[in-house]
């Protein structure tokens, strides 16, 4: 009998939001949801289990924002030295789970596609690739994908501002790219503009 292959989900919720003056961005309403929710949905409606959100000093309002979900919120302490050691702190959370690979999504793009998801863990399942990425237009985008036999040493190795994009550029002929109908594994809320941006297409 073949043993199942989970695939879990992280989702990246420390950023300090320096671009994005007052509120942390990821907590600002979308509509009407805390932004950070609608990439947290799109992972547990795309299923990934467990999905776990890595928050920074506001892990309070990361938990808030995602009362509900079957998601659980760690807090990483060294958030300020950059998003690998999130994506680190993640894959440590998830050392007692049965998991087989892991889909790395920013809490900053809430338009992400349930059906993406879906479509990158379909991908793993029957074997195309070690590391998986959306391609929209010809674009890489996000979450990446990583079959944690082959890649979770170096995802636990990752350090300050060193994210996943490091280990992408060393193993380009283990990564396939899976076309997807999604612009949102492109669109992410980095300022003011973004935001706004993203709002008119929730209004819209």
């Amino acid at each position: 009998m073949t043993p199942q292959r989970n695939v879990a989900g992280i989702l990246l919720a420390a950023g300090q939001s320096t671009r994005m003056p007052g509120a942390p961005k990821l907590l600002l309403p979308l509509g009407g949801r805390p932004l950070l929710r609608w990439a947290a949905e799109a992972l547990v409606e795309g299923g990934l289990a467990p999905v776990v959100a890595v928050a920074g000093v506001d892990a309070d309002g990361v938990v808030r924002a995602l009362k509900g979900l079957p998601a659980r919120v760690i807090q990483n302490p060294r958030c300020a030295e950059g998003v690998g050691t999130s994506i680190a702190a993640g894959i440590r959370a998830l050392q007692a789970d049965e998991v087989n690979a892991v889909a790395i999504a920013l809490g900053d793009m809430p338009l992400l596609s349930a059906t993406t998801v879906r479509s990158l863990a379909a991908a793993f399942l029957t074997g195309e690739g070690s590391i998986v990425v959306p391609l929209r237009r010809g674009r890489r985008g996000h979450p990446v994908l990583f079959d944690l036999a082959r890649h979770r040493t170096a995802l636990l190795a990752l350090r300050g501002d060193q994210g996943a994009r490091a280990i992408l550029a060393d193993l380009a002929a283990e990564t396939v790219g899976i076309p997807v109908d999604d612009d949102g594994v492109l669109v992410d809320v980095d300022g003011p503009e973004d935001y706004r941006a993203v709002r008119e297409r929730f209004n819209g």
